[in-house]
Parts: structure tokens; C-alpha cells; sequence
């Protein structure tokens, strides 16, 4: 379970007074699907980035596994557990082929080039880029480049993996492409899902809701209950 008790944040360069995130409290159980929704300022990505120990709380607790973010080797533990893909896939694209791509990651913990391998290959056949594993990142598509991204998190074994608005520049038909394999992942495998969006329509596989506000954890419960409150989604700025 990843657990955060009181979580504030404030960047740098703010003012004393101005929190990018105030007092959250929430809980996103293991091999659960939930998605956080706000508009754009709401502090959903700046969630994100605690989530994966990117960023780390001002105030508060963050423990994710029983590991508590002020634990040595804390920070570690929490991105090899939390898996993070962004919004822009090219500032995740590392390689000068699709394969050594996803096995970038593996290779940095050290892994026999045996478990390498499999997990790469793995990880590119749930991702249906088994037949473009020795391509060039540079001459795919923007929906291929995403799931090459989300192909280099699942080969690094996370338990969550954290989608911060990964699939808004995508089309229907690719965004179904993507989710299909990480809802069979989620149920088969209990791989936690975090999915970051200011999109209710991103969500249609949610279990659980929170719905952030101006750095407030304004809504939070079971999807359909949430989801069905669409006039107070629209007042806070998400999309319906």
C-alpha cells in the first residue's frame, strides 16, 4: 500500500505560505487501479512525482511498501517500486533502438543478461512492439513512443507504476491500445495503476477516485459513486 499521512509540498521559488499540495491524506492499496483527476494547477502531477520519490514532501509522511520516505535507501526502494511515465514519452527514450530501450533499465540493477532479455522481451510483447524491437525510437509514432515508454517502467518489475497524463495526447484508438494490456497486468499480476488526468474518460477502468483542487484533496471514494458527480468535476475544471 502506498500510504500519505498530512503530505504538503512547496517548490523552491514559492512564497512561505504557498503550497503546491496541503495536508493530503490518502491511500492507493496494492494491486489497486485509481486514478486522480484536476485541472491544470491542481497539483496532480506534483502528486505524481512525490509518488515516485522524484519530489520530496515538505510536510508529512510518505511510505510506500512499509518503506517511509526518511528511511536510508528510502528514495531507492520507492522508484524501483513506483514506476513513473510521463507525458512526453521522448524524455524517456534513452536508446538508439526500441529493445535496448526497454532493456536500459534492467540493465541498471544489475541483472543477468538471461532475466535482461526476458524481461525485455516481455515487457515489449504486452506493449505489441515485438516486431519493432529493432527500430529506431526516432521513426515511431507518438502512440508507438508511449508504449515504448510504459515497455521500459514494466520491464523494470515496479509494483505501480504512476501514468502522469500519458495517454492525453493520445487517440481513442491508442489509448485502448495502451490500457488493455496495464488492466490485464492490474488484475492478473496486481500491478498497482496510478492514473494522473484532468479527463474523466481516462478513467473508465478506475476502481478508486481522488480528485485534487488548488493543492487540496477536494473528492475521494469508489469510481462510479465519483464519477457520477459530474457537475462538481466540471466546477473544479475536469473534463466530462
Amino acid at each position: 500500500m502506498i500510504t500519505l499521512r498530512g503530505l504538503g509540498f512547496s517548490y523552491p521559488d514559492s512564497a512561505e505560505d504557498d503550497y503546491a499540495l496541503h495536508s493530503i491524506d490518502m491511500e492507493i492499496a496494492d494491486g489497486s487501479f485509481c486514478a486522480v483527476l484536476g485541472a491544470n494547477g491542481s497539483g496532480k502531477s506534483t502528486l505524481a512525482r512525490i509518488l515516485n520519490a522524484l519530489l520530496l514532501p515538505c510536510q508529512g509522511s510518505l511510505s510506500v511498501d512499509g518503506t517511509q520516505i526518511d528511511e536510508p535507501e528510502a528514495i531507492r526502494k520507492i522508484r524501483c517500486s513506483v514506476g513513473m511515465v510521463f507525458q512526453n514519452p521522448e524524455n524517456q527514450i534513452v536508446a538508439d533502438t526500441v529493445e535496448q530501450d526497454v532493456a536500459f533499465g534492467p540493465e541498471n540493477l544489475g541483472l543477468s543478461n538471461a532475466e535482461i532479455r526476458e524481461r525485455t522481451e516481455k515487457a515489449l510483447c504486452l506493449m505489441g512492439l515485438e516486431n519493432l524491437k529493432k527500430r529506431n525510437p526516432r521513426q515511431l509514432s507518438g502512440g508507438q513512443l508511449q508504449k515504448l515508454a510504459i515497455a521500459g517502467v514494466l520491464a523494470m518489475d515496479c509494483r505501480y507504476i504512476v501514468l502522469d497524463e500519458s495517454l492525453s495526447m493520445l487517440d481513442a484508438q491508442t489509448k485502448s491500445e495502451v490500457l488493455e494490456p496495464l488492466k490485464n497486468l492490474n488484475e492478473e499480476k496486481k500491478l498497482g495503476i496510478i492514473m494522473i488526468s484532468h479527463d474523466i474518460r481516462d478513467c473508465i477502468y478506475a476502481d478508486t477516485v481522488f480528485v485534487l483542487d488548488h493543492g487540496h484533496l477536494a473528492m475521494q471514494g469508489k469510481a462510479e459513486a465519483i464519477l457520477e458527480r459530474k457537475d462538481e468535476l466540471r466546477s473544479l475544471g475536469i473534463r466530462c
